[in-house]
């Protein structure tokens, strides 16, 4: 297996709720920040969620045996999603997830403490590949640390043609049993190489009494 040190992604994030967003969390069509019961969903209004996305001064053991992959990491009790101090974090932040891949088949499960007195969030998704298309869905369902019921959910889909890649999904959240935000997102990425594309997204989001919309354009080049 493989130990890392530091400040780092959860497992829940990076394992579980990033591999179910066609768009991997990035540009205003992000979708995955529902399944962190995310107050905003993905860059428009905000970045408040009930868990977390990175620990500081963390721990992290991951393992693959076969198609079937383990991660776990814990973390010192006073870091937020910046790495700074939070006085509201009470408890040890600790994450956890198991995932599965054979064939066209990806399933995923996670649970995590995010350190508040009241706050949990587990995490199922699930991926499927149909010649071009790969289906997409997920959903979360824990207490803030306000122990209020959220709950996330998530269906996408994206289908290459050639070099490019179209890119939709829909996602909501659920507070207390109501609807508080739900989220489209639309994209088509071209690949120029193996290594460069460019892009353009567009997201609209809704909760009550608030509509943003939000698009983009762009290149990027992995070096």
């Amino acid at each position: 297996g493989t130990l890392r040190l530091g400040r780092d992604y959860t497992s829940a994030f990076i394992t579980v709720q990033n591999q179910v967003d066609p768009f991997g969390g990035d540009t205003v069509a992000a979708l995955r920040p529902a399944l962190l019961a995310n107050s905003s969903l993905g860059g428009l209004t905000g970045t408040a969620n009930t868990a977390k996305v990175r620990f500081a001064n963390g721990v992290k053991y991951f393992n693959t045996m076969g198609g079937l992959s383990m991660s776990f990491d814990i973390s010192e009790a006073y870091s937020n999603n910046a790495g700074v101090a939070d006085s509201s974090v009470r408890n040890r932040p600790w994450s956890g997830s198991v995932t599965y891949a054979a064939g066209p088949v990806w399933l995923g499960f996670s649970h995590e403490n995010p350190g508040g007195t009241k706050d949990k969030l587990s995490t199922l998704g699930a991926r499927f590949a149909v010649g071009p298309a790969v289906l997409r869905a997920g959903t979360s369902f824990g207490t803030n640390n306000a122990d209020t019921k959220v709950k996330g959910y998530l269906l996408a889909a994206n289908m290459r043609m050639g070099a490019g890649d179209f890119r939709l999904g829909y996602a909501t959240v659920k507070t207390g049993g109501t609807a508080t935000m739900s989220k489209i997102g639309l994209g088509y990425h071209y690949d120029l190489s193996k290594r460069t594309k460019v892009y353009a997204d567009f997201g609209r989001e809704s909760k009550v009494g608030t509509e943003k919309t939000g698009y983009d354009f762009g290149i990027q080049h992995n070096f």
